[in-house]
């Protein structure tokens, strides 16, 4: 079996780290004491380490859901809105009628006047 080098303990530190920080990159490589290009580049050169942050990142978008799922549960409202809008393409819009008989209406451009003329 092949010697642990220091940038495999590293990597697997992150993969924890990115665990531990719901897959936030920043707050996972200050845990490590790394930068973020070195997470990138272990992203890009090693494709083990990009399966494992991957699964990492789903785990963590699983359980936000299971956040947002009790909240709607528990019947609160920015939470039930949250979800019809990204997830069932719920659009709120005001309308607002400006036509008559289905008609658009023409609007002259509005003329800037000299306050010079509105004194006489």
């Amino acid at each position: 079996m092949p010697k642990k080098t220091d940038k495999d303990i590293l990597k697997k530190k992150l993969i924890s780290a990115m665990e531990e920080s719901l897959c936030v990159i920043k707050q996972a490589c200050e845990m490590c004491q790394c930068s973020r290009q070195t997470f990138y580049d272990f992203m890009k050169d090693d494709e083990e380490f990009k399966k494992a942050i991957e699964q990492s990142k789903n785990a963590s978008h699983d359980f936000v859901r299971s956040k947002l799922m009790e909240n709607i549960t528990k019947g609160k409202e920015t939470s039930i809105i949250f979800y019809l809008k990204t997830q069932m393409g719920w659009i709120e819009k005001s309308k607002m009628d400006i036509t008559s008989d289905d008609k658009s209406l023409s609007i002259p451009p509005i003329s800037w006047i000299d306050t010079e003329v509105l004194k006489q």
